[in-house]
């Protein structure tokens, strides 16, 4: 049976051996118990070296020391809050405008492995190509509708995209076409996107004749048949 008394002998055995007050490693490594046990009989590691030995290893008080991030003085290591490590590491370590961590960081682009700012995925002149099946990359006009139908709620979402920048390259959304409003204008498809078969190149389906620009009431009431494009 494991009595107090082994115990406190065992301790008092190995830091007589090491020269030293052991540590709960060094305990499990050389003590004839566990430490568990030891902690366990005596409620704390720290009331056994205690009592074993009269030595206090409970952790120690820490004195105020100024917060490196605001400088008010705190019983914490390092800074008074969460909200001052966040500031101080988004400031100093890997912070998004001044941080040192991605400063000489590179990233590639996937299309044309040309060095562009960390974390883009393709540069100015790659924007809308598109991976196909084998893995290659084409340009989103050479490739077809169901090549580029994503799985979220906006499916048609790149053949948008794209359409707008056609809409913008000829001047189709400086003004509405019906009210001639030119704060905000839509990049619509006179012929919906889902009338043409899944074979369709987006180059067909983004034709500039296909387009028009439209405001929001008009947009939706094209949408809703309420007023009429003639179709390409």
């Amino acid at each position: 049976m494991i009595t107090h008394d082994k115990i406190l002998n065992d301790i008092k055995r190995l830091s007589k051996a090491m020269n030293k007050t052991p540590t709960k490693k060094e305990y499990d490594a050389k003590g004839k118990y566990s430490s568990s046990t030891v902690s366990k009989s005596f409620g704390t590691w720290s009331n056994a070296i205690f009592k074993a030995l009269a030595v206090d290893v409970s952790p120690k008080q820490i004195a105020n020391k100024p917060c490196k991030n605001c400088g008010n003085l705190t019983k914490n290591p390092k800074f008074c809050s969460r909200s001052c490590s966040t500031s101080y590491s988004n400031r100093n370590i890997n912070g998004r405008k001044t941080g040192k961590k991605w400063k000489n960081k590179k990233s590639f682009c996937q299309s044309c492995q040309k060095i562009i700012p960390h974390r883009r995925k393709f540069c100015n002149d790659c924007l809308f190509n598109i991976k196909i099946a084998n893995g290659a990359y084409k340009h989103i006009s050479k490739v077809t509708k169901k090549d580029v139908l994503t799985n979220d709620t906006q499916r048609y979402r790149r053949i948008r995209c794209y359409a707008r920048k056609i809409a913008k390259d000829h001047n189709l959304l400086e003004q509405c076409k019906v009210c001639n409003y030119s704060l905000h204008v839509d990049c619509c498809h006179k012929k919906p996107i889902e009338s043409f078969p899944d074979e369709t190149l987006i180059s067909i389906i983004n034709m500039p004749s296909n387009l028009v620009g439209l405001c929001k009431n008009h947009h939706w009431e094209f949408d809703n048949n309420l007023i009429d494009i003639i179709h390409p």
